[in-house]
């Protein structure tokens, strides 16, 4: 390769095997732009990396975004290779740098400067794109570190923009993502792109730079009918984890919803928009709720942001989808279904496997348990008990509960709220104060209940009786251990006439403090450490405040 040779015209085997075939054909030229930002302490190693390319066509351009000169660095590695230091910053900037500098190469390759590159990667991904008559190709990026953890071979999104990934975290290689596939979009960190598309499609969108560039240049390639997919033989190391899932910061918010609202057709977008907008209300107040007001603000920021920049929006969008031809169907069938946000969620933050595995062990453990217990004598008055409290109150959940002193029929929903809400209490002759909270609670029953009011009332009062005598042997499980005491107890708490009396004489009040009282003694026992406990006092301390309130609303003593 010729040191003074530009970019603009890059080196065939036609050049170097002239003497041997004169008819052979060409191999088509690669040009690999390095876009190079702040230190790049990996540097060194990507032009390694490509100086061993077993590609014999291949031209290196360094597009140099740093204030230090860069031009010793690439040529104690790769003297042959071009440095353009620009002083607009960005990888989309950067690379776009390619549009103006290389011309009659038909692939760009676009690294980072953090990536190492197999010698026959290069190769298999041009190798593929004719093959599968690609225009953006992605490679398998793996850990540089360690070879066999998987960092991405390619991404989906979902409905809404957010990108989503089969990989799992520090999933390892086991050649179960090795198959040649359409994928929605590829990282930047290594792509092939054709380079007619590239020109054609104006480049990366720096508006989408961070978190998005990679997602809208695909997106505007499928929207043109250009195929994107994912050779995992290509084998590239990566010693960062900056793809989409790291960029989850406010700029990344903001250049999705960009992606979304410029790629997106208006008929979609009709019933998209409203949808995102309250999912991401929603996720915004679970995220203040959990003290992480940064995620907050992005995701309600993001639209905001977007839509004082309408004008440049509405440009960018009318230039994507002029270059249409792809319906919407088409690229629906490579988005994720559901939400990606909410799939990862599961995944990764409730270990949804892992749970759902401990909770199966967890289930037979408990059901080998019982069968040994219930065969016993205490098992067999335990459910001797449970059968005359079923059989005595069978007429309160099969029938209607009798409307006798407070268990009148509860109003409706709507009437509750506005009750409690109102700063006039109705009862008797009025009164201008605020109505108990006892009605907030009755309403959020009635919610629990789809709206069935006598349902509800009627597993309170039944429930009551099991539920307490429950409480009362657990207590004396923690206080003598396992054993006939704890059967004794919770028989004798059952047979208290206290429930039944309240009852037949229509007081729910004192009926919640029967169910109540056995747990707060419990957590009072534990808080005085005269019980030892597993959980923190802290917990303890809400919990029975919590039990506590319950009750004195029903009851205000």
């Amino acid at each position: 390769m010729d040191a003074d040779r530009p970019p603009s015209e890059p080196q065939t085997v036609e050049d170097d095997e002239a003497d041997e075939s004169t008819d052979a054909a060409p191999i088509p030229a690669v040009v690999a732009v390095v876009v190079a930002q702040g230190d790049a302490p990996h540097l060194e190693a990507c032009l390694s990396a490509l100086a061993a390319s077993d590609y014999p066509d291949l031209t290196v351009l360094v597009v140099a975004q740093t204030d230090e000169d860069l031009k010793p660095r690439v040529a104690a590695v790769l003297p042959r290779a071009f440095v353009r230091p620009v002083s607009e910053r960005g990888i989309a900037a950067g690379a776009n740098e390619a549009i103006a500098t290389v011309a009659g190469a038909p692939f760009l390759l676009f690294c980072h400067s953090d990536v190492v590159t197999e010698p026959s990667a290069i190769r298999v991904l041009v190798e593929e794109a004719y093959r599968s008559n690609a225009a953006i190709i992605g490679p398998k990026l793996t850990d540089v570190a360690q070879p066999e953890i998987l960092r991405e071979v390619g991404w989906s999104i979902d409905r809404f923009g957010v990108p989503h990934s089969e990989i799992e975290r520090d999933e390892l290689d086991q050649e179960q993502h090795d198959a040649v596939r359409d994928v929605f979009f590829v990282s930047d960190a290594a792509m092939l792109v054709r380079a007619d598309l590239f020109a054609e499609l104006g480049g990366f969108d720096v508006a989408c730079d961070p978190g998005a560039r990679a997602l809208d240049l695909c997106w505007r390639a499928r929207l043109a009918a250009a195929r994107v997919i994912v050779a995992p033989d290509a084998r590239v190391g990566h010693f960062e984890q900056d793809g989409p899932h790291e960029s989850d910061g406010r700029l990344a918010q903001r250049h999705r919803v960009r992606a979304l609202l410029t790629n997106t057709s208006a008929v979609r977008l009709l019933w998209i928009v409203p949808v995102a907008l309250v999912m991401h209300f929603v996720e915004a107040i679970l995220f203040l709720v959990r003290r992480r007001r940064d995620r907050s603000w992005a995701l309600l920021g993001a639209w905001t942001w977007n839509l004082r920049r309408l004008g440049p929006l509405l440009a960018s969008r009318r230039r994507a989808q002029g270059a249409r031809v792809v319906p919407d169907r088409e690229i629906h069938a490579l988005q994720f279904r559901g939400s990606a946000r909410v799939s990862t969620y599961m995944a990764t933050s409730l270990h949804t496997e892992d749970r759902v595995r401990a909770l199966s062990k967890r289930g037979r453990s408990v059901a080998e348990s019982a069968t040994t217990q219930f065969r016993s004598l205490r098992g067999l008055l335990l459910i001797g008990l449970l059968a005359i409290a079923a059989i005595g109150t069978r007429d309160l959940v099969l029938g209607r509960l009798a409307a006798v002193g407070q268990f009148a029929p509860w109003p409706s929903t709507g009437d509750l709220l506005r009750s409690f809400t109102s700063e006039w209490r109705f009862a008797d002759l009025g009164a201008h104060a605020p109505a108990p909270p006892l009605f907030a609670l009755v309403a959020g029953l009635r919610i629990l209940g789809l709206g069935s009011a006598g349902f509800v009332r009627s597993v309170l009062v039944a429930g009551a009786v099991p539920l307490g005598a429950f409480g009362a042997a657990r207590v004396s499980r923690r206080i003598s251990g396992p054993g006939w005491p704890s059967a004794i107890a919770a028989v004798a708490y059952g047979i208290v006439p206290l429930p039944r009396n309240a009852v037949a004489a229509g007081r729910p009040g004192p009926l919640m403090v029967y169910v109540a009282a056995p747990f707060l003694l419990l957590a009072l026992l534990q808080l005085g450490g005269l019980l030892p406990s597993r959980w923190p006092r802290r917990r303890i301390s809400i919990l029975g405040g919590v039990v506590v309130a319950l009750a004195t609303t029903f009851w205000p003593l």
